[in-house]
């Protein structure tokens, strides 16, 4: 596989369990579908007011707590089984506002 950024070779890596396509030219990875949250979901987080929640999906499945990128106020509930996440009261507000900050360049 070709990089997309740089054109180079990507070659496999393991990181933290996961088998991905990375690239040693600029540094950059490539990750396959659930990737990212599987890879973040093993990543240390920040202290959450919410107690852990079960997936409403997932029978007997218990859903993580990760960060949304650093920002340590937003700790989203994510289901290691099925993906989905668990937004609680003004997170998706939070993430909104953070993303308009990096736009704007105030990050």
């Amino acid at each position: 596989m070709i990089c997309p950024r740089c054109k180079a070779t990507l070659e496999k890596q393991e990181k933290d369990g996961q088998t991905i396509d990375a690239c040693k030219s600029c540094g950059g990875m490539w990750l396959h579908k659930e990737q990212m949250n599987k890879l973040l979901a093993d990543h240390q987080v920040n202290e959450d007011i919410y107690p852990e929640i079960a997936c409403r999906e997932c029978e007997n499945v218990s859903m993580k707590k990760i960060n949304f990128l650093e920002y340590p106020d937003i700790i989203l509930d994510y289901c290691p089984s099925c993906g989905a996440f668990w937004l609680d009261k003004g997170e998706l507000q939070k993430m909104d506002e953070y993303i308009k900050r990096v736009k704007e360049g105030d990050h």
